[in-house]
């Protein structure tokens, strides 16, 4: 069976159904990062990964530096999901050897300008070359304080969804240009008292949608309604 019959979201089903997990573990696959104890008592170790892929994720002709901020803020957008503060960034770039040294360079500006948004440290990472499209994988650790973070599960049948920022635009490059809700997911868990549930726009609304609901496991979530 070829993998576009099975779909990404099977795939990945199958694959992790087997995966061992620590007791340490507090939220692994599944959710929008995983979630481990640390040695500090009061907080939580934090991880995310994520990639973007030439003729994908981005045009050829796009510009390297918005290529680099993309890049960037998709782990971010997660550390906004599950309400967590990003410390550190490792990045692998896979590019052909005839790539040009200045594409290369104005990439890692936009991943420089993507991390200091955040107070983001680039610290290291991986090069490796292709015959294939270009790929930019970054990994990003941090912390959430225990019991401030927010899982997937955390939906309801006939809870409300609300939308920060504006939807649409992908067609005219917003995708290139956009900021992970960071900040407000951080003021949200810092002052609500009320259970909720954050996810991240990717693909689409609607798709983001039927994924938290997903998660929460909640049926008829295409009956929900949204206030934008």
């Amino acid at each position: 069976m070829k993998l576009h019959a099975v779909g990404e979201d099977a795939l990945l089903a199958s694959l992790l159904r087997g995966l061992p997990v620590s007791r340490r573990v507090i939220a692994a696959a599944g959710d929008d990062c995983a979630v481990v104890e640390s040695p500090d008592r009061k907080t939580s170790l934090v991880l995310k990964t994520d990639c973007v892929v030439e003729k994908i994720h981005f045009a050829p002709a796009a510009d390297p530096i918005l290529v680099g901020w993309k890049a960037m803020m998709r782990p971010l957008s997660d550390f906004a999901a599950i309400s967590a503060v990003p410390q550190f960034a490792l990045v692998t770039l896979v590019v052909s050897a005839t790539r040009s040294t200045m594409w290369v360079k104005k990439l890692y500006r936009g991943l420089q300008r993507a991390a200091s948004r955040f107070g983001v440290g680039i610290v290291g990472g991986e090069t490796s070359a292709t015959r294939g499209p270009a790929v930019i994988s970054v990994s990003v650790t941090g912390f959430v304080e225990k019991g401030r973070w927010i899982s997937r599960a955390g939906g309801k049948k006939g809870d409300d969804l609300f939308v920060t920022g504006r939807l649409g635009g992908s067609l005219r490059g917003r995708h290139l240009r956009f900021v992970p809700r960071i900040n407000e997911s951080r003021w949200l868990t810092r002052r609500s008292t009320t259970q909720f549930q954050i996810a991240r726009i990717t693909n689409s609304f609607s798709q983001s949608r039927d994924a938290t609901a997903s998660g929460s496991s909640v049926p008829g979530a295409r009956n929900s309604r949204s206030f934008c």
